[in-house]
């Protein structure tokens, strides 16, 4: 909490006066001539150890009115998300995930695994292990096909950014009857499922949708309820299953 306080008092520092220690992190020379960019710019650079062993004293910075931010209300209203993607919302056929998938495959089949599915949703990259025999393997092969993952990853990530905008999970294969990898949704379009989905303001609500899978991208799960397609927010989706009778 401490270096989140750090980073947002020198954030607003460089759109006020900031103190003398301060200043010379301000590219500017009048503080009006500071952009939003300047700001990202200077927060992606920011020694936050250095900012802590010098101190800030909030009641040092004179307070002044933060500039208008220029959003567009319809086009933020419009989105299920807020904020920027950074690619993370490419489609799940884009050619820097089919070959983030096929290193990740060949890193977890060098230790003696098989990678069952490569799931895809904005910052995360999960990736579903088994053994040659089709059981589940324990923590410490898990943990190990993890570690393959990321160092396979880690020489590509300047020009695939997988690692610069994903956590990386390794699991194993979950309940019959709940779709949780792609592989799964992509094998159950058309049967009927129900949707467990969350209520972002009030959080213990819950509220369940039934109709047949359609599809599921990074960002949503699209569902025929009688005949009218519904697109569920991936954010807001609890679970996806399948009936009992169709689990087998």
């Amino acid at each position: 909490m401490q270096r989140l306080l750090a980073l947002f008092a020198a954030a607003t520092a460089l759109y006020v006066t900031p103190p003398p220690r301060l200043r010379r992190t301000t590219v500017k020379g009048d503080n009006d001539d500071v952009t939003e960019a300047d700001v990202r710019k200077w927060m992606e650079s920011a020694d936050v150890d250095e900012l802590l062993k010098g101190g800030i004293d909030l009641e040092e910075i004179e307070e002044r009115e933060l500039p208008e931010m220029k959003i567009d209300k319809k086009e933020y209203d419009a989105s299920p998300y807020v904020g920027d993607f950074d690619g993370t919302d490419d489609e799940l056929e884009a050619p820097w995930r089919t070959e983030a998938a096929q290193i990740c495959r060949e890193a977890i089949a060098a230790i003696g695994l098989e990678c069952a599915d490569v799931f895809w949703e904005p910052g995360v990259l999960r990736l579903t292990v088994k053994k040659s025999n089709g059981e589940a393997p324990d923590a410490e092969e898990t943990a190990d096909a993890s570690r393959a993952v990321v160092a396979a990853l880690e020489p590509r990530d300047d020009d695939l950014r997988v690692l610069a905008r994903h956590g990386v999970e390794v699991t194993s294969p979950g309940a019959s009857d709940l779709i949780t990898t792609q592989a799964a949704f992509e094998a159950f379009k058309g049967f009927d499922v129900t949707v467990r989905t969350l209520n972002p303001i009030e959080g213990g609500e819950e509220r369940t949708i039934e109709g047949r899978l359609q599809e599921r991208t990074t960002t949503d799960v699209v569902i025929n309820v009688k005949g009218r397609m519904v697109k569920i927010p991936w954010h807001l989706v609890g679970e996806v299953r399948l009936p009992p009778a169709k689990s087998e």
